[in-house]
């Protein structure tokens, strides 16, 4: 990587690219916090990790990351050693393979119940649950060679069907888990892959995304595994029809058993540039904007419903477990899934709020979460988990900067520090036990599976839901100061995370110089790193710092978060986003565009005061500095109100 390649990577996991999700493999019900000192604190359910009094003597110092299975905690120290605790069968106990993990361990991943340890010299180490990841099964050993990356599936009950796919340096994969998700076919498909540029998972199926831009699938072909399969057959008895009249808005459809409607697999033969899972269904986003989709009918696998919405100009996708949302280039959203137990679009309710400006989304296992360009959030999906923010309404009409999640609750931080919760109020939606100290100073939320921790400015955790305030093998003082990281398979502030296609990093990235399928960017911590992109359609996003912001070629989304940022999409047609802070816009060949422009604070950065020229369009304010343009939305001024003096500056 050209000198930004970094001592520790980290997991990558399932994710949906872009926000935070329920599909991150975090701890149930535990937190293992990193100290500035390197040693680590625990907390939360003793059974999944809470208890770390067996191996506390381990823990003392060096601790550069830690890693997590639904029940069990596996720490990577700064010398490449690998100290594990928690659930013995799920990857707590690693004393089979300890003498493989003494040292030359760079990367960690999971599953649900199982690790496999990256070294350095590209081979893999697994153990936890041996049907489930723990064991190699009938993987030889001669292959478990020059591997780059992992992948899992990923589940949230105990009928846990999880298994783990590895790309290797010549694009080849190896597969070894439960043999639930694959049969004699896929084995045989994936003996014969090549050319394999990413993976992704969902709970039953994989999705390889090759080099040339066409998609293989392998697992349960209901979930996912045929291509351009929408699977209705579980739906229905043997002996019956049934009519999925929501589905199809213009007519009831009667299904015999077993029968598909339609097979969209043509489409995904090219152009494919990024896939996201929901629990049983994919979406892939085509090259030029539209969206395709497979599997289970209701969590997705069937679009059809908005498909004229999808067919073009969709710039990002975005999950839960049981549906998708796609971000459009003029800011809107369509989402479609079953949040309801049966397939609903975007409920009318929240249409007209998504009709602009929406900049990411977030998602909890059945909802999602809005982040608008205002700071104002918008919810949708099943109530309890997230979908229904009504009753904090007036806290998220402004200054939110993140949203975090775990499977049932959102976590929103806000521009002055504080904290906004809800959703399944035992699993981290009522924070009100902790209101007092969530109210100023927090820089960064972590979270189990049903809790979260708020990292404050002075080093301490806050904590709330479930098992938040248990404590068995530290006291809870050990909080209050000098913590800088918790356990997460996102990132972690030391280093730089590659996420398959999103770089998080602490350091300036340049992904020109990144030898990597990786195209976005996220800066995280406390500095002022820049990020540049390629000639691809990258998405930037900065941190609370002043970063600097260059999409170069490509149709490029920039985000500069809190901090002075300066923001310059280069060519191509580009959003822009400063928030909070005094930023800088830089014109451009193309026609970009400012999507929260503050006048008297936010600047634009020209060649010559003298040469600007300023025109009217709509409901914003054109500025033309030579042959660069740039239209800042919303500016609504006369031309007789606008002054170079107060936009410009030609630093």
């Amino acid at each position: 990587m050209n000198g930004l390649q970094p001592l520790i990577l980290f997991t990558k996991t399932p994710v949906s690219e872009s926000g935070r999700t329920a599909y991150e493999i975090r701890n149930k019900a535990a937190f293992a916090a990193i100290r500035d000192d390197g040693s680590v604190v625990t907390w939360g359910d003793p059974k999944t990790g809470g208890d770390s009094s067996k191996v506390i003597d381990q823990l003392d110092a060096d601790v550069a990351q830690i890693f997590a299975t639904r029940k069990a905690f596996a720490a990577l120290k700064t010398d490449g050693s690998v100290i594990t605790w928690g659930d013995r069968r799920q990857g707590g106990n690693s004393e089979n393979v300890k003498p493989l993990l003494k040292g030359g361990v760079v990367n960690i991943f999971s599953t649900g119940t199982a690790f496999a340890a990256l070294k350095d010299d590209k081979t893999l180490v697994v153990w936890g649950d041996p049907e489930r990841g723990g064991t190699f099964g009938e993987v030889s050993q001669e292959n478990i060679n020059n591997i780059e990356s992992v992948v899992s599936t990923f589940t949230e009950i105990d009928n846990m069907s999880e298994t783990f796919a590895a790309l290797r340096s010549d694009g080849s994969v190896i597969t070894w888990g439960n043999r639930s998700v694959r049969d004699d076919s896929d084995l045989e498909l994936v003996e014969r892959l090549n050319n394999v540029s990413q993976i992704i998972a969902n709970h039953q199926a994989f999705a390889f995304l090759l080099g040339d831009g066409r998609v293989k699938v392998i697992g349960n072909k209901t979930s996912g595994g045929e291509l351009g399969r929408v699977s209705y057959s579980d739906e229905v008895e043997d002996d019956t029809k049934v009519t999925f009249d929501r589905v199809f808005p213009n007519g009831d459809i009667s299904l015999e058993p077993g029968q598909e409607l339609y097979n969209d697999s043509k489409r995904l033969k090219k152009g494919i540039e990024k896939i996201v899972p929901s629990y049983k269904a994919f979406a892939a986003l085509k090259k030029n904007g539209s969206v395709v989709t497979w599997g289970r009918y209701y969590q997705g696998g069937d679009s059809r419903a908005v498909r004229d919405q999808i067919s073009g100009d969709v710039v990002d996708l975005f999950s839960c477990w049981t549906g998708f949302a796609a971000l459009k280039r003029d800011g809107s959203v369509v989402s479609w899934g079953g949040w309801r137990e049966d397939p609903d679009i975007l409920p009318a309710e929240v249409t007209s709020e998504l009709s602009s400006g929406v900049v990411s989304i977030y998602s909890t296992g059945q909802s999602m979460a809005a982040l608008k360009s205002d700071g104002s959030v918008v919810t949708w999906g099943k109530e309890i988990t997230g979908g229904d923010s009504s009753n904090v309404s007036s806290q998220l009409s402004s200054g939110v900067v993140e949203i975090f999640s775990n499977n049932s609750a959102f976590a929103a931080l806000k521009d002055d520090g504080s904290v906004v919760a809800w959703g399944a109020p035992a699993k981290g939606g009522d924070s009100s036990s902790v209101e007092t100290s969530l109210q100023s100073n927090v820089v960064h939320v972590f979270s189990s599976g049903t809790s979260f921790a708020a990292l404050k400015d002075n080093g301490s955790i806050v904590s709330w839901g479930e098992n938040a305030d248990r404590f068995v093998s530290h006291d809870a003082s050990q909080l209050e100061s000098g913590i800088v990281s918790v356990s997460t398979p996102f990132f972690d502030d030391k280093t730089q995370a590659n996420l398959g296609n999103k770089i998080v990093s602490l350091i300036d990235v340049r992904l020109n110089q990144v030898n990597s399928a990786a195209k976005n960017v996220w800066l995280f911590g406390y500095g002022n790193p820049d990020a540049f992109g390629d000639r691809r359609n990258n998405a930037l996003t900065g941190n609370d710092g002043n970063n600097r912001l260059l999409g170069k070629n490509g149709d490029d989304v920039l985000n500069g978060r809190r901090g002075d940022d300066h923001l310059n999409g280069g060519k191509g047609v580009d959003l822009l986003t400063g928030g909070k802070g005094s930023d800088v816009f830089r014109p451009s060949r193309g026609l970009d565009r400012v999507l929260d422009f503050q006048v008297g604070i936010d600047r634009v950065h020209v060649d010559s005061i003298d040469d600007t020229q300023f025109r009217k369009i709509g409901d914003g304010l054109l500025v033309i500095d030579g042959s660069r343009r740039l239209l800042l939305e919303g500016v609504d001024l006369e031309m007789s109100e606008v002054s170079a003096v107060d936009l410009i500056d030609n630093i």
